[in-house]
């Protein structure tokens, strides 16, 4: 059964690389992967090599690793299946507000080893830059235990018509030209990582959407 709903889950994933903005309809194999902790192990099979690769660098003073936020260091799963895998932006941002999303646990993992050993990790998120949402975004990182932040970047008014693989690729590039070295790249959508500038890629698996 669980095979037959990896199948069907990864079918819907490929469906999504097609849209700028896609969400699943609603779908019990969607919800019953993500809560009865099979997802969970599936990411665990992701970070671990990521770890892995990490074990063998000694990071140099501008060495940074990329982490994106929604669905990669947060979790808006509880949100996504009470609307129905519809977006919702008033739940949405009642659960930014109370700064309530959970830690993606595994990468959460990855976060804390990086900093013990020695990185810099930068969160870059296409959330759109305001007041409103760094605060309370800075907040909830460090309320689910991302609580070493170098830096965290939202996505600047110039780019708010840009798709997000010009916008993180264009920011990284700005910063490779500040003499950051982009040695890993964290994130739930082939555009947090496309575009150069990424390192060592991992992809976490997202099955509600995708955005290009």
């Amino acid at each position: 059964m669980k095979l037959k709903i990896l199948v069907f889950l990864l079918l819907l994933v490929t469906k999504c690389s097609f849209a700028q903005f896609f969400f699943l309809n609603d779908s019990a194999s969607v919800s019953s992967y993500y809560s009865s902790g099979s997802y969970d192990a599936e990411l665990r099979g992701i970070i671990a090599p990521a770890i892995e690769h990490f074990k063998n660098m000694t990071p140099g003073a501008k060495d940074v690793v990329v982490i994106d936020v929604d669905e990669t260091s947060l979790s808006n799963f509880e949100i996504f299946r009470a609307s129905h895998y519809v977006f919702d932006a008033i739940s949405y941002n009642n659960q930014l507000e109370n700064e309530s999303s959970p830690a993606v646990q595994p990468v959460l993992e990855l976060y804390n080893f990086l900093k013990e050993k020695g990185f810099k990790v930068f969160f870059i998120t296409g959330r759109d830059y305001n007041d409103f949402n760094y605060t309370h975004t800075l907040g909830n990182l460090k309320k689910s235990g991302y609580s070493n932040i170098d830096t965290l970047i939202l996505r600047p008014v110039e780019f708010k018509k840009s798709t997000a693989e010009e916008y993180k690729s264009t920011l990284r590039q700005k910063l490779a030209n500040e003499g950051y070295n982009f040695v890993g790249n964290v994130g739930d959508q082939w555009s947090d990582m496309a575009g150069g500038n990424a390192g060592y890629m991992v992809r976490i698996t997202n099955y509600m959407y995708c955005i290009k």
